[in-house]
């Protein structure tokens, strides 16, 4: 994946009011809810 993206990762304080910070919690939450 790396090879075809840039990626680059930014270091957010939790449960800061980031978009893309809550985004990836909220996508965690709901892959943890489907194992379950």
């Amino acid at each position: 994946l790396s090879k075809i993206h840039d990626i680059e990762f930014i270091k957010v304080k939790g449960h800061a009011d980031n978009y893309y910070n809550n985004r990836c919690d909220e996508l965690a939450n709901l892959a943890m809810d489907e194992i379950k």
